[in-house]
Protein backbone atom coordinates (compact mmCIF):
# COMPACT_ATOMS: atom_id res chain seq x y z
CA UNK A 1 0.00 0.00 0.00
CA UNK A 2 3.16 2.35 -0.68
CA UNK A 3 1.44 4.20 -3.58
CA UNK A 4 -0.81 6.88 -3.08
CA UNK A 5 -2.86 4.83 -5.67
CA UNK A 6 -3.59 2.11 -4.08
CA UNK A 7 -6.23 2.91 -2.13
CA UNK A 8 -8.28 4.22 -4.75
CA UNK A 9 -7.78 1.20 -6.44
CA UNK A 10 -8.44 -1.44 -3.57
CA UNK A 11 -11.63 0.49 -3.33
CA UNK A 12 -12.28 -0.17 -6.98
CA UNK A 13 -11.75 -3.60 -6.75
CA UNK A 14 -13.65 -4.08 -3.66
CA UNK A 15 -16.65 -2.80 -4.90
CA UNK A 16 -16.19 -4.81 -8.01
CA UNK A 17 -15.51 -7.64 -5.95
CA UNK A 18 -18.68 -7.31 -3.74
CA UNK A 19 -20.71 -6.91 -6.40
CA UNK A 20 -20.20 -9.86 -8.12
CA UNK A 21 -20.28 -11.86 -5.43
CA UNK A 22 -23.51 -10.32 -3.61
CA UNK A 23 -25.10 -10.84 -6.37
CA UNK A 24 -24.72 -14.57 -7.07
CA UNK A 25 -25.21 -15.36 -3.38
CA UNK A 26 -27.72 -17.64 -2.31
CA UNK A 27 -27.53 -16.33 1.17
CA UNK A 28 -29.37 -13.04 1.93
CA UNK A 29 -26.39 -10.67 2.98
CA UNK A 30 -28.16 -8.41 5.65
CA UNK A 31 -25.75 -6.08 5.96
CA UNK A 32 -22.25 -4.86 4.35
CA UNK A 33 -20.00 -2.11 4.43
CA UNK A 34 -16.07 -2.11 3.87
CA UNK A 35 -13.54 0.14 4.23
CA UNK A 36 -10.48 -0.02 1.73
CA UNK A 37 -9.95 -3.61 2.16
CA UNK A 38 -11.71 -4.34 5.32
CA UNK A 39 -15.66 -5.39 5.09
CA UNK A 40 -17.93 -5.87 7.75
CA UNK A 41 -20.48 -8.02 6.87
CA UNK A 42 -23.85 -9.56 8.45
CA UNK A 43 -25.04 -12.71 7.50
CA UNK A 44 -27.41 -15.77 9.00
CA UNK A 45 -25.48 -17.91 11.97
CA UNK A 46 -25.03 -20.97 9.77
CA UNK A 47 -24.09 -19.54 6.30
CA UNK A 48 -20.74 -17.70 6.34
CA UNK A 49 -19.05 -20.55 5.64
CA UNK A 50 -21.12 -20.64 2.41
CA UNK A 51 -20.53 -16.45 2.69
CA UNK A 52 -16.18 -16.93 2.86
CA UNK A 53 -16.13 -19.65 0.14
CA UNK A 54 -18.55 -17.15 -2.64
CA UNK A 55 -15.90 -14.24 -1.76
CA UNK A 56 -12.47 -16.64 -2.00
CA UNK A 57 -14.15 -18.50 -5.07
CA UNK A 58 -13.94 -14.86 -6.63
CA UNK A 59 -10.30 -14.80 -7.79
CA UNK A 60 -7.41 -16.91 -6.64
CA UNK A 61 -5.33 -14.20 -5.65
CA UNK A 62 -7.76 -12.28 -3.53
CA UNK A 63 -8.68 -14.44 -0.42
CA UNK A 64 -10.97 -13.32 2.86
CA UNK A 65 -10.73 -14.34 6.39
CA UNK A 66 -13.61 -14.45 9.01
CA UNK A 67 -13.67 -13.06 12.37
CA UNK A 68 -16.71 -14.17 14.14
CA UNK A 69 -17.85 -12.25 17.13
CA UNK A 70 -17.46 -13.00 20.70
CA UNK A 71 -20.13 -12.48 23.37
CA UNK A 72 -21.76 -10.70 20.43
CA UNK A 73 -19.18 -8.17 20.24
CA UNK A 74 -16.91 -7.86 16.57
CA UNK A 75 -14.00 -5.21 16.03
CA UNK A 76 -14.18 -3.37 12.96
CA UNK A 77 -11.73 -1.46 12.40
CA UNK A 78 -10.79 0.98 15.57
CA UNK A 79 -14.90 0.43 16.64
CA UNK A 80 -16.38 -2.85 18.85
CA UNK A 81 -19.78 -3.43 17.36
CA UNK A 82 -21.87 -4.95 19.90
CA UNK A 83 -25.19 -6.67 18.86
CA UNK A 84 -28.12 -5.79 21.20
CA UNK A 85 -31.80 -7.62 20.55
CA UNK A 86 -33.04 -5.81 17.72
CA UNK A 87 -29.74 -2.98 16.90
CA UNK A 88 -25.93 -2.72 16.23
CA UNK A 89 -23.80 -0.33 18.72
CA UNK A 90 -20.56 0.97 18.74
CA UNK A 91 -17.93 2.03 20.56
CA UNK A 92 -14.09 2.91 20.28
CA UNK A 93 -11.78 -0.39 20.26
CA UNK A 94 -8.54 -0.39 20.53
CA UNK A 95 -6.42 -3.83 19.85
CA UNK A 96 -4.53 -4.97 22.95
CA UNK A 97 -1.05 -5.13 20.56
CA UNK A 98 -1.46 -0.81 20.18
CA UNK A 99 1.75 0.79 20.87
CA UNK A 100 -0.11 3.86 21.47
CA UNK A 101 2.03 6.05 19.49
CA UNK A 102 1.29 9.84 18.15
CA UNK A 103 1.37 10.83 14.96
CA UNK A 104 4.16 12.94 13.90
CA UNK A 105 2.85 16.62 13.15
CA UNK A 106 5.02 16.73 10.22
CA UNK A 107 3.69 13.58 8.55
CA UNK A 108 1.88 13.92 5.50
CA UNK A 109 -1.54 12.33 7.03
CA UNK A 110 -4.70 14.61 6.97
CA UNK A 111 -4.78 17.42 9.50
CA UNK A 112 -8.06 15.84 11.16
CA UNK A 113 -6.56 12.59 11.50
CA UNK A 114 -3.20 14.02 13.49
CA UNK A 115 -5.86 16.20 15.64
CA UNK A 116 -8.15 13.24 16.26
CA UNK A 117 -5.17 11.07 17.40
CA UNK A 118 -4.08 14.13 19.67
CA UNK A 119 -7.66 13.92 21.32
CA UNK A 120 -8.03 10.41 21.49
CA UNK A 121 -4.73 9.81 22.83
CA UNK A 122 -5.47 12.85 25.73
CA UNK A 123 -8.81 11.15 26.38
CA UNK A 124 -7.23 7.84 27.13
CA UNK A 125 -4.66 8.86 29.58
CA UNK A 126 -7.17 11.10 31.03
CA UNK A 127 -9.10 7.85 31.81
CA UNK A 128 -6.36 5.88 32.87
CA UNK A 129 -5.02 8.70 35.27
Amino acid sequence: MGSPLSPVIADIVMDHTLTSVTEQLPVRIIGLTKYVDDVFCLVPEGEVQTVLQAFNSYHQKIQFTVELEKERRLPFLDTCITREDTHLESMWYSKPTASDRMLSFYSKHPLKQKVGSAIDSELMDSQQG
